[in-house]
């Protein structure tokens, strides 16, 4: 065990022979559940190959001893049990990513010493004594002769997961130095970054061209034909539906009932948001219960009337379920009308209805639509929906499946259709058109003949940075068609949703010296961070080459 032989070396000396070792280990985890260690590895056993690792198969036995090691660390660093379920979940899922990545520092020639093995775990805050601040050996010994051994480890697997944790440190590191930073370079992103562009845009809209196109009943046939799958008629349907009023009379009555202060106190509690008082320039603040009474009395009223209404709808639909259930088929509509007659009610037939309608005899009811909609033609009887004013229930009276439109249904959708399409290629193409045009004039005239444009017209854009867009929906795409484009230049032609746009560069003011210096460490961090993104994501693209996984 490297840290009992090197224990000598540093009692001797009697002091760190090297400097404090800073350890960073971004683990996603958080909370800690209960114990299993045996029911994670459970699944791995055996031989067989679950991948390739630069050239060499890893075995399921691999995979289960790397998760054991994983969960060395995870349990040092968080000072959790090893029989922590939830250490246990992600050691086992970062197993093979952790053999690809130590694969990968064998690769590049990086080697651990025993001495570095040994300085990282007397500095592990797990195993510091709180009073002399130093490595306490009684707590290590503990750790390794019973946390370890208690979960099937040794000695030896704890200094081979710390010696695995340093190499993919070490890793990093060496990729963070090989990074190369020139004041070049940051005051060329920093141009960038802060850069002022004054622009100008031009639309090019579907809707501007649409007058534009022509076309023959041939053509918009042929349309149809081609496109026949987007020409549906929607499923429809009809029902009888009851409804169960919110301010129906009685309704009214069972509402009111004498309620008692007790009652309006807990009501007013249990929605104090709706008693708010808000004052220009104040906090708002709940406004006190004798100066909302009244207003309190009214709610709550209100209420009891909709739970009223309600409750009938739910009983309704319960027994109607029941009778219609029992019925034969022929005999459910009957059924369902001798129950709305017993019970008063005065039915309606609503007719038929797309299944996407947007409301059902005036009602905007969408609930209703779907419960009706969703109804089981063996008990033809849907669910109490509570509504805006009312409560409903709806019996089933027939219902149409969707099918396929035929021409002649939906020609003037198909006509509009084809229109919007021709007109999008017209927009666009004008947009190439308009571009190419510009782009072939010298800078003179094409400033002139951008200020002559009037269809569309280019007009001025807010002036922004790269780092902060224009507002509107436009606004990214203008900043990604400028980046390259010269004061005086026209942007490439953009196919939009709505056509297209072309920008026609004014002016591009650089930051000015004083403002390159004040942000001159910001920048650099920032670009810095941003160059190391890069390097990381090359170097993940070429591990994941290196790395098969078998699924």
């Amino acid at each position: 065990m490297v840290i009992r032989k090197m224990n000598s070396v540093f009692a001797r000396h009697g002091r760190i022979l090297f400097g404090i070792i800073t350890v960073a280990i971004i683990i996603s985890f958080v909370g800690f559940l209960t114990p299993g260690f045996n029911g994670v590895f459970s699944h791995f056993g055996g031989s067989s190959t679950v991948g390739v690792v630069f050239g060499k198969k890893v075995s399921n036995k691999d995979v289960m001893a790397q998760a054991r090691r994983n969960l060395i660390i995870y349990s040092l660093v968080y000072g959790a049990g090893m029989d922590n379920s939830r250490l246990m979940d992600f050691a086992t899922q970062n197993a093979f990513p952790t053999i690809c990545t130590i694969a990968a520092a064998q690769d590049r020639g990086i080697t651990v010493s025993d001495m570095q093995v040994a300085q990282f775990i007397r500095k592990l805050p797990v195993f510091q004594n709180p009073e002399t601040k130093s490595f306490d050996e009684k707590k290590f010994s503990n750790f390794v002769d019973n946390e370890l051994q208690r979960n099937g480890l040794n000695a030896s697997d704890l200094d081979q997961s710390v010696r695995e944790l340093l190499m993919q440190q070490q890793l990093e590191r060496e990729m963070l130095d090989s990074l190369v930073i020139t004041p070049g370079e940051v005051k060329q992103f920093y141009n960038q970054f802060s850069e002022t562009f004054f622009v100008r845009s031009a639309r090019f809209t579907a809707k501007d061209f649409i007058g534009q196109v022509k076309y023959t009943d041939k053509e918009i046939k042929n349309f149809y034909e081609s496109n026949k799958k987007a020409y549906t008629i929607p499923a429809s349907y009809s029902a009888l539906v009851v409804k169960f009023d919110y301010n129906s009379p009685e309704a009214q009555k069972a509402a009111a009932a004498k309620l008692s202060d007790k009652e309006l106190k807990e009501f007013y509690q249990a929605n104090k948001k709706s008693f708010m008082d808000f004052k220009p320039g104040q906090k708002p603040a709940v406004k006190p219960f004798a100066q909302v009474k009244d207003k309190v009395k009214i709610m709550m009223i209100s209420e009891r009337q909709k739970q009223f209404a309600s409750d009938r709808a739910m009983e309704f639909s319960q027994e109607a379920y029941d009778k219609v259930g029992e019925a034969a088929k022929d005999d459910r509509r009957q059924a369902f009308l001798q129950l709305v007659n017993k019970n008063k009610l005065s039915p309606f037939l609503t007719g038929w209805f797309p299944q996407n309608a947007k409301s059902i005899k005036g009602l905007n009811e969408p609930e209703l639509v779907k419960q009706i909609a969703e109804i089981y033609d063996a008990v033809p009887v849907s669910n109490a929906v509570a509504g805006q004013d009312a409560a409903y229930v709806a019996f089933l009276v027939g219902a149409k499946k969707a099918r396929q439109a035929k021409f002649e249904e939906v020609k003037d959708q198909v006509v509009n259709d084809f229109k919007n399409k021709q007109a999008m290629k017209l927009a666009r193409s004008a947009c190439r058109e308009a571009v190419a045009k510009l782009v072939k004039l010298d800078d003179k005239a094409r400033i002139a003949a951008v200020d002559a444009m009037k269809t569309p017209a280019f007009k001025k854009v807010e002036p922004f940075k790269w780092s902060n867009p224009p507002f509107g929906s436009d606004g990214t795409l203008i900043v990604s068609l400028v980046e390259d484009v010269p004061a005086g230049g026209i942007s490439k032609a953009l196919n939009t949703t709505y056509g297209g746009i072309a920008v026609f560069v004014d002016k591009r003011e650089l930051p000015n010296e004083k403002d390159f210096a004040k942000d001159k460490m910001r920048i650099e961090y920032y670009f810095k961070s941003r160059k190391y993104g890069a390097v990381k994501a090359a170097f993940t693209s070429w591990l994941e080459s290196k790395c098969k996984k078998m699924r």
